[in-house]
């Protein structure tokens, strides 16, 4: 028994040795990648950087009367352009319904664009038409 709890110990203090190298070698990794993103993010000029902004625009009427101007600072504070003839997009903010009058340009979206609604969404978001829909949990 004396010689098992030995050998435990021992294979005890190899497997902590071992994580300790382990985890000191995955930290020096990890500082010297953080390392090259920061050189590499330095190095890039300006004109470069401004290329890859997020795209975005706005649908909506009289959009230049700035009640959606929350929006746009939040928006440019994320990182997105304001760019309303881009044809390649990020985000469609739409103000109102988007789906009827853009259907064309909404019905092949690409994976990585967005739009805050989606088809349908006027339904359950109208109390009229909830109201009149007879679902069985609804109060007519």
């Amino acid at each position: 028994i004396q010689c098992f709890i030995h050998s435990y110990e021992k294979y005890n203090a190899l497997s902590v040795l071992i994580a300790v190298v382990s985890v000191i070698t995955i930290v020096i990794i990890a500082a010297d990648e953080c390392r090259q993103c920061f050189i590499k993010l330095k190095s890039e000029p300006q004109s470069n950087k401004e290329t890859h902004l997020k795209k975005f625009w706005v649908y909506g009427k009289n959009i230049q009367t700035g009640y959606l101007k929350e929006v746009f600072t939040i928006l440019e504070r994320l990182g997105y352009e304001n760019n309303p003839n881009a044809t390649e997009w990020d985000l469609l903010w739409a103000h109102e319904y988007p789906f009827r009058k853009l259907h064309s340009q909404l019905n092949n979206l690409k994976p990585h664009q967005k739009v805050n609604h989606f088809p349908g969404c006027g339904y359950i978001t109208n109390k009229v038409d909830l109201a009149t829909s007879g679902l069985k949990y609804i109060p007519p």
